[in-house]
């Protein structure tokens, strides 16, 4: 319990926790992967490719300091998201009690109530791990398409079934 004592201030008297939890380790490829790492791996060759044209045709120091940018900015996106992505998966906790969901992610709390949830949706893998995902309202848009981003998620839950169930049939 010691690992979800940040939780305690959040809980009213009387309110008992029915499941806490954190990711399981993986779960870093998603499904815009399929889209990111191609994006990603001809981003970061053409930026390496800049630089080294820039370097050898003895272009001026902004050129160079330019390219290196992009560089930096390629290498973050073929490599160093998934080491922020795995972080920020590692500190994560999750905490649901019969009046609320609670959640420790990227160094915030955030604390929803149970009787006022947005719609939820699962999903869940082969293996039996599966993300919980509380409402729908983020819009973003990508090279003219609009995509929903759930406003917050359980991720990577081992018995993601048996969580989903807590939550859709067990009284508020």
């Amino acid at each position: 319990m010691e690992e979800y004592e940040w939780a305690q201030p959040y809980l009213a008297g009387g309110e008992y926790i029915v499941w806490q939890g954190r990711p399981e380790k993986g779960g870093l490829f998603t499904r815009q992967e399929m889209f990111m790492i191609p994006f990603s791996l001809v981003w970061c060759g053409f930026a390496i490719y800049w630089e080294i044209t820039a370097i050898k045709s003895g272009a001026p120091l902004f050129f160079k300091a330019w390219g290196m940018m992009f560089v930096l900015m390629g290498l973050y996106l073929v490599f160093g998201r998934f080491f922020t992505q795995k972080r920020k998966l590692d500190r994560a906790r999750y905490v649901i009690t019969d009046k609320k969901i609670i959640l420790l992610q990227s160094g915030k709390i955030e604390v929803l109530d149970r009787n006022t949830l947005p719609p939820l949706s699962l999903s869940v893998g082969k293996d039996g791990k599966g993300t919980i995902n509380i409402g729908m309202v983020s819009v973003t848009r990508h090279n003219g398409a609009y995509s929903q981003q759930p406003d917050y998620q359980l991720r990577n839950i081992a018995e993601v079934s048996r969580v989903w169930e807590l939550l859709t049939t067990q009284p508020r």
